[in-house]
């Protein structure tokens, strides 16, 4: 009897330190009755856990949407890739790059006019230094796109494409690292290193071999 008493103790000794921080007069009645389920210390220790658990699954459902809206996004960018790869071998780079951009400029005007009549978004009143930060982000998109469209016709839409991936990794570490992104560094670890560098060889094995 008294030995069966202690593989008890032993086997539920976790649950009773709980009971035994949060509620003391809860572990006198759970040491004293095996049929704990109906203790409300337990209760309120099982709703937890389920939070827990709930919490634990919205992340990984968050984690799955932001990987899979990442693939489409890539998917688009491959697109206006090889749109721009066509267009450049037809009409040259630079007016590819700005005729790309100008067609940026007329969707983005669109949906400013249509959160406008919709009064979805606010648009007066913006941080000043923001909007130049902006401006000069889409700027650049001239930029990519001349660069890209100029690349990519003699790496291959599929080489060129990972060449990018890669530029956009190497700096994306480093912005992780430092928190430039406004969001906590996450510290470059060797696991990152060693995916860079696979990443850098798959660069290497997509080039076109002549």
């Amino acid at each position: 009897m008294v030995s069966t008493r202690i593989n008890y103790l032993q086997v539920q000794f976790p649950l009773i330190l709980y009971l035994f921080i949060h509620r003391i007069k809860y572990c006198v009645i759970f040491l004293k009755k095996p049929n704990f389920l109906d203790v409300p210390a337990l209760r309120s220790y099982n709703s937890a856990t389920k939070t827990l658990q709930s919490m634990g699954d919205g992340m990984k459902n968050a984690l799955l949407i932001g990987t899979l809206t990442a693939l489409v996004t890539g998917i688009l960018i491959a697109t206006q890739a090889t749109l721009s790869n066509r267009g450049g071998n037809i009409i040259g780079p630079i007016r590819t790059g700005i005729l790309t951009n100008l067609g940026s400029g007329l969707f983005a005007l669109i949906f400013i006019l249509i959160t406008i009549i919709w009064q979805t978004l606010e648009w007066r009143n913006l941080p000043q230094p923001t909007v130049w930060m902006l401006l000069f982000s889409g700027g650049l998109g001239v930029l990519i796109v001349i660069g890209v469209s100029f690349s990519l016709r003699y790496t291959g839409v599929t080489a060129g494409t990972a060449a990018i991936i890669l530029g956009q990794l190497l700096i994306s570490t480093i912005v992780d690292a430092t928190g430039l992104s406004g969001q906590a560094p996450i510290p470059i670890t060797w696991q990152r290193v060693a995916g860079l560098l696979v990443m850098g060889m798959a660069v290497f094995l997509l080039l076109p071999r002549k």
